[in-house]
């Protein structure tokens, strides 16, 4: 580590005849003595040996170093860093600027090993957290901050004077954060990063965490030693004193305590529950609840966030595994108090270097030394559990992670947190990194915005269950009957409310995709319309309403009812039009506070008509709410700031009317779906069954409104993709997924198992209606997802999905005024319909939407009993069915589809029939004709495979001579069901591909079906391939034993290339499909080395596949948009003026059967730099090649695979009585 670190400083940009190094090193360590001295350090590199006496600490040695120290300033740094080159710089700039009480500089630490295994990059998104977030936040507080143990500047004559540092405490650097807080210093956080070495090894970082746990245990005694003191001279600080460095180690250690008493009661209840209960009063299920939800989701959120301001989006993923990190921290814990009791001054030492002895381990590339795939997920130590276990949770990781950095899901979260009042960092400091700037920061707007109005609604519809619960355990059956009969009344006044609303976002987002920023014309006019209609209405409720009052308590009850809802329609509807302004324009922090806002003072409000006994406080807490969120909204949007438009598009302000209507329909829908069920049963059933059937109803909500948590974002995101021209499909596929997630979360905690769930939500009353809990559940999370896609089309104007929910819709209602007898029957209503309208929201989807891998098999399943066009030899010729992946039209097509076809063309023109058979993308016809050959698609990424097995059993079976089975990783497996001559036709092996880029357990699949499954099947099949690289990997991996493995290896055609004259700049090129094993992402990064020395450089990627619009997310964000372009599919004229205008081809593929474009870039006259793989290798200049292709043509491949095709026929007729007549060519 000693080179590591001399190299280090030696990179710093500083004066070296300014410069002091002093190397301290321990006396009874003559290995590293001897090392350091054979190095031969710089004249400023100073070796200093601390004498070997107790206690033997780190401080101990700063000590001894802070003696001898003659410069102004003075910086520790520990072996393992890699300190940033400017540092010194920012750190000398930043005392000068800063007030004269800042006499220590914390720089921020990461590091620089964080992908070594699943511990590094836990450890790295906690180091970014603390370093970024947490410190930064406390300096915005001018309070204590505990100092990170490496690159603190301090004023050298200031430290001497506080002591330097405690040679007894294992955490020194906490400690004296504390101390000179105390004397009345301040520490600030610099913007300038150093790198450490992540402890990736379990055992030695439960070492160092104890270590430091313990240290600050130290900590909190020593300057706690006299608390009354602290307490009146410093008050709040004090108090954070005990938050940041007191509680946080107690609840370190307690926390496992928590978490078994919280699983015992959840998974045990019928053992443990009623022990734990009798510790506790009820009314404190709700908070812990509430802190069970909240701080973890804090803690996960705050890390999220840390690792997105540092770029480091790959580490979020990871974050999701984070609560095994807090045991092990929590067992660290527990090590850190027995240490402090029994050996409190033992320094338990941290083995470094490990990340080192992992390189050491890693395949080289000649070419691309990076090129090589780490692990998507390793655990330390834990190899058995590693291979099972963590490919299941790195794959689910990596899935979080790309929808988090996909950026049609993340606009949703563009704007939110625009009009977040972020308290700024003192100016007085002069100091990068503060909190307010990196909250303020475009990247942070994307991650926290959506995140914040997701917050606000969980937060929102907790209190509406807390005031539902608190309700249900306070009130009498019949009592809590009408205040329920009053929260479903307002969800049908939400109908008008509600669909105003929606109406509203529908059309800001609209105006804001097309205008380019926001105007408030629309929402005025909207505003004042809707006042003047409602405000008269309710007047006129209000003076009828005395009616209804007939003297009897059930009718004063019932005037109340109506009183308190009528009083809410024209604040409501007003409100609702605010609401919508927000949401379609995007400000989803004030909009999250208003969210907040209503549910809390409706409890508020509740909880008093509770303790002072008045029903009537409980009827009009929502109409309280209501009227002061609005009111409060008012104010926001009044406040709102004016946007410049960026777009002159003009567009009408006129209200959508028949999105309105639509809008309304979807509000029935709901109305029914979720409340017309609960008043109907309140008037069919007893009091006692309505009262159990309401809380029924409020296990239902919740999963709704979990559901609906990202179901939100649909109409503002669609809408505001529709107004800039886009079609908004692909960002409404990523909502739904979040809100399928998210209702499949809500179903399995409340309706699988409510018994221990609900029982804790909604009181012991879950127990008597537990019986319906799972079919009423299912109902209304089939309800959510068919709602959600009713939104989305109602966004595109596609009508039909609103008209199917309302019909769906009254004919429940019509269901229930059949069956109303039980609780029973009402549900099974809601089941069937629930169910209905999901499966014709889907059908209808398919039916709708373009390129959906269902509808792709709903079709091929449809065609199955069709007539299927396919190819008819001339007389005496073989009838030849190809099976392959893709065909050339595919949009993944690549070269062994041109393999193919042009096989197939020529096949044709001598008169044979072809037909492949082959997977239909969605976008293509399901069958064609091209070159003669006939095209049958069917079926989609996998299922191809079984459409083949069915197609040809019902349909291709008497039609065909001969099977080309082709295999792009997996073969059709034809000799199963086919006892036709056959040839298997492989490009190239694909075992490393599997390994290195598919999941557990997929990978263990592929290569098992790849290897062991077609070895068996294929033992009799002949054999051919591409090249004699892909043969020789054909007979390593046993696929045919005696060797005869014919190799018909594709070419070009030469006369077709020309020499073209070069680009004036310097121009790369890539030719071929965009897909992880291909290593594109390598080429960008290197890309960008070649960029920072030529400028105008110029790298152009010609091709499409799934990688794509990483490869295009990573250009951008290496700051190459300008310099990379993207060209996607070419013609053959365009391909070949890249080729040959270009000045280098790069082929960075990590495996590759045959290099064909090497060899068209080299008949362009155009260099190739290409990845060190055996298929590339055939295709080189030095393995003759390129005068191979001189001499090559298609047709002489042809009638190679002619003569293989006639041999193996010929070889049947001879072994078996043969099926029909057929004369050789």
């Amino acid at each position: 580590m000693i080179e590591q670190f001399a190299l280090a400083i030696a990179n710093i940009d500083w004066p070296k005849d300014k410069l002091e190094v002093i190397l301290l090193l321990e006396e009874d360590d003559p290995q590293t003595i001897n090392k350091a001295y054979g190095l031969k350090l710089p004249d400023y590199f100073r070796i200093e040996i601390v004498p070997n006496s107790l206690p033997k600490t780190k401080p101990k040695a700063c000590n001894w170093g802070l003696q001898i120290a003659s410069g102004e300033y003075v910086v520790v740094y520990d072996a393992e860093d890699k300190p940033d080159p400017l540092q010194l710089k920012k750190a000398y700039l930043a005392f000068k600027r800063s007030d004269k009480r800042v006499i220590c500089l914390q720089s921020k630490l990461n590091y620089y090993n964080q992908n070594q295994n699943l511990l590094t990059r836990i450890f790295t998104a906690e180091y970014s957290y603390w370093f970024d977030i947490a410190l930064p936040g406390l300096q915005t507080l001018n309070t204590i901050i505990p100092l990170g143990g490496t690159s603190n500047h301090f004023v050298t004559d200031i430290l001497k004077k506080l002591g330097g540092w405690d040679p007894f405490n294992v955490t020194e650097d906490c400690d004296l954060g504390t101390r000179l807080f105390k004397q009345g210093y301040r520490t600030s956080i610099i913007d300038s990063e150093t790198l450490e070495e992540a402890n990736s090894n379990l055992k030695s970082w439960i070492r160092q965490r104890s270590r430091w746990i313990k240290g600050y245990m130290q900590t909190y005694l020593v300057h706690m030693r006299n608390p009354w003191e602290f307490f009146k001279k410093h008050k709040v600080h004090a108090l954070l004193f005990q938050l940041i460095i007191g509680m946080r180690m107690v609840f370190m250690i307690i926390n496992p305590i928590l978490w078994l008493t919280t699983i015992l009661y959840f998974t045990a209840y019928p053992i443990f529950g009623p022990f734990i209960e009798s510790l506790y009063p009820w009314y404190v299920f709700y908070p812990a609840v509430f802190c069970l939800i909240f701080a973890n989701f804090t803690y996960f959120y705050s890390y999220m966030i840390a690792s997105a301001k540092k770029g480091k989006w790959e580490l979020i993923g990871y974050i999701f595994a984070i609560p095994f990190y807090w045991v092990l921290t929590s067992v660290s814990a527990v090590i850190a108090l027995y240490q402090l009791i029994t050996k409190p001054y033992y320094w338990e030492k941290t083995k470094h270097g490990l990340h080192l002895e992992t390189q050491t381990r890693k395949s080289k590339w000649l070419v691309f030394p990076k090129i090589s795939i780490e692990p998507v997920f390793e655990w330390p130590k834990f190899n058995l559990f590693s291979k099972y276990f963590g490919r299941f949770v790195g794959g689910v990781a990596n899935l979080m992670r790309n929808l988090l950095k996909d950026r049609s899901v993340m606009e949703i979260f563009a704007n939110a947190s625009e009009n977040l009042n972020i308290r700024k960092t003192s100016s007085q400091y002069g100091l990068l990194g503060s909190v307010g700037k990196f909250l303020k920061s475009n990247l942070q707007r994307v991650v926290i915005g959506g995140g914040l109005l997701v917050s606000a609604n969980i937060f929102a519809n907790f209190t509406n269950y807390l005031y539902n619960a608190v309700l249900g355990r306070s009130l009498s059956y019949e009592d809590f009957g009408w205040t329920s009969l009053i929260s479903n009344l307002n969800l049908f006044l939400g109908v008008v409310t509600a669909s105003l609303g929606l109406t509203v976002t529908y059309k800001s987002a609209i105006l804001l995709g097309r205008r380019g920023g926001i105007k408030k014309d629309f929402w005025r006019v909207t505003r004042k319309n809707i006042f003047n209609i409602f405000f008269p209405i309710g007047i006129a409720v209000l003076l009828l309403s005395h009616y209804f009052t007939g003297g009897t308590s059930e009718a004063n009850e019932v005037s109340a009812v109506l009183v308190a809802v009528v009083l809410m329609l024209p604040v409501s509807a007003v409100a609702s039009v605010d609401g919508g302004f927000l949401s379609g324009n995007l400000k989803f922090a004030p909009l999250a506070f208003l969210v907040v806002l209503l549910p809390v003072v409706k409890f508020l409000s509740g909880y008093i008509g509770i303790v002072i006994g008045n029903i009537n406080i409980i009827f009009f807490s929502q109409a309280i709410a209501t009227v002061i969120t609005f009111f409060v909204g008012w104010v926001i949007i009044v406040k709102l700031p004016k946007q410049k438009t960026t777009r002159g598009v003009k567009e009408s302000i006129k209200f959508p009317k028949k999105f309105y209507l639509t809008s309304v329909m979807n509000r029935f829908s709901l109305a029914f779906f979720l409340s017309a069920d609960v008043i109907l049963a309140k008037f069919f059933l007893s009091a006692g069954d309505a009262g159990k059937y309401a809380i029924l109803s409020l296990i239902g909500k919740s999963i709704f409104f979990f559901g609906s948590l990202v179901t939100q974002f649909i109409t503002p995101v669609v809408s505001k993709e529709i107004g800039e021209g886009k079609e908004g499909l692909r960002s409404f596929y990523k909502l739904f997924f979040l809100t399928l997630l998210a209702t499949s979360f809500a179903f399995v905690v409340l309706g699988v198992f409510p018994q221990k769930f609900a029982v804790l939500m909604f009181g012991n009353k879950v127990y008597e209606i537990s019986s319906f809990v799972f079919k009423y559940a299912l109902a209304i999370s089939a309800f959510t997802i068919a709602y959600t896609i009713s939104l989305f089309h109602q966004t595109k104007k596609q009508y039909l999905f609103s008209y199917l929910g309302f019909l769906l819709s009254a004919f429940e209602v019509l269901y229930i005024l059949l069956y109303h007898g039980n609780i029973h029957e009402i549900v099974e209503s809601i089941y069937q319909v629930s169910i209905s309208y999901l499966l014709a929201s889907s059908v209808l989807h398919i039916v709708t939407v373009k390129n959906t891998a269902l509808k792709v098999n709903l079709l091929s399943l449809a065609k199955l009993f069709l007539k299927t066009k396919i190819s008819k030899p001339v007389k005496g010729k073989a009838n030849i069915l190809i099976y392959n992946w893709r065909d050339t039209k595919h949009k993944w097509q690549g070269g062994a589809e041109v393999y193919v076809q042009e096989i197939a063309q020529r096949f044709v023109k001598k008169g044979y029939g072809v037909t492949v058979f082959c997977g239909n993308d969605g976008a293509l016809k399901y069958d064609e004709t091209v070159g003669g050959v006939k095209i049958v698609r069917r079926g989609g990424f996998f299922t191809l495979y079984f459409w083949a097995a069915v197609y040809y059993l019902l349909k291709f079976r008497s039609n065909f001579d001969f099977i080309i089975d082709c295999e792009n990783g997996i073969p059709f497996y034809t000799p199963l069901y086919s006892t036709l001559p056959k040839i298997l036709l492989i490009h190239h092996v694909h075992q490393q591909v599997f390994r290195e880029n598919l999941p557990f357990p997929l990978k263990n699949i592929a290569v098992f079906l790849e290897s062991d499954v077609m070895k068996s099947v294929y033992r009799d099949v002949k054999i051919v391939t591409v090249s004699q690289s892909s043969r020789n990997d054909i007979l390593e991996l046993g696929l045919n034993t005696n060797g005869e493995i014919d190799i018909i290896s594709p070419g070009v055609n030469m006369r077709s290339y020309s020499r073209l004259k070069k680009f004036d700049y310097p121009t790369f090129c890539y030719l071929g499909r965009l897909m992880p094993y291909k290593n594109v992402d390598v080429l960008i990064r290197s890309f960008k080395n070649v960029v920072s020395e030529i400028n105008n450089a110029k790298l152009i990627i010609a091709g499409k596949g799934q990688s794509e619009e990483s490869l295009k997310i990573l250009s951008e964000k290496l700051g190459l948009s300008k310099n990379v372009e993207f060209r996607g599919y070419v013609t053959d004229l365009e391909k070949k003026e890249i080729l040959s205008r270009s000045w280098v081809m790069v082929q960075p593929s990590s495996f590759e059967g045959w290099g064909i474009t090497v060899i068209e870039a080299n008949a362009s006259h155009t260099p190739v730099i290409a990845s060190n793989t055996a298929g590339l290798r055939d295709s080189r200049l030095s393995e003759n090649a390129y005068a191979w292709s001189r001499n090559f043509s298609w047709n002489s491949a042809v009638y190679r695979f002619i003569n293989i095709i006639d041999n193996e026929i010929e070889d049947q007729q001879k072994s078996a009585v043969p099926a029909y007549s057929y004369s050789e060519t």
